[in-house]
């Protein structure tokens, strides 16, 4: 029976490891190296999004008046930087999206549990610091400028962040 069993499971196991499949297909089998899907966000938050949205953070500091773009401006920063450190790993968050504003071209990389602790700063204050009474936003193109839509994203990407850091500072966790 046991050589019944591993016959049967082989050609799984086989099509796993050898597939012909490329493009989307080729997620399973560790043998394609597949640029194509993991170089996608790179490009389009950290060379866009980030950029951006750390020149709003910039630019509203000192505008009183824009203090509820600047902490949407913060939560989507987080947000960003979230995924590109779930799938990059150390990436320039410190010194990110700073080409412009503060002629830093080439970022230095910081640790993932530290980008995280800062995320998680970030998300708390922004968040905590939007004011339905302050001015509203019209120009925003995820919620029109509610501010009660924009502090329930804000907290549920905390939770998010301190799901993916539950076990980080736990002795014997992997």
């Amino acid at each position: 029976m046991r050589a019944f069993a591993a016959a049967w499971a082989d050609p799984a196991i086989v099509q796993q490891v050898v597939s012909p499949n490329g493009g989307v297909l080729a997620g399973g089998n560790f043998n394609v190296d597949n640029k194509g899907l993991t170089n996608t966000p790179w490009p389009g938050y950290y060379r866009n999004v980030i950029r951006n949205v750390h020149d709003i953070i910039v630019r509203t500091e000192a505008v009183p008046d824009r203090a509820n773009l600047r902490n949407m401006a913060r939560i989507l920063q987080a947000y960003c930087f979230m995924v590109l450190t779930d799938e990059y790993g150390d990436i320039p968050y410190f010194e990110g999206g700073a080409g412009y504003s503060d002629q830093i071209f080439f970022p230095k990389y910081d640790a993932q549990k530290d980008i995280y602790d800062d995320i998680i700063k970030e998300l708390s204050e922004a968040s905590a610091a939007l004011s339905a009474s302050g001015r509203i936003e019209g120009g925003d193109l995820l919620y029109a400028g509610d501010i009660a839509k924009w502090k329930k994203f804000g907290y549920s990407l905390l939770l998010r962040a301190g799901m993916r850091l539950s076990k980080i500072d736990t002795p014997g966790s992997v």
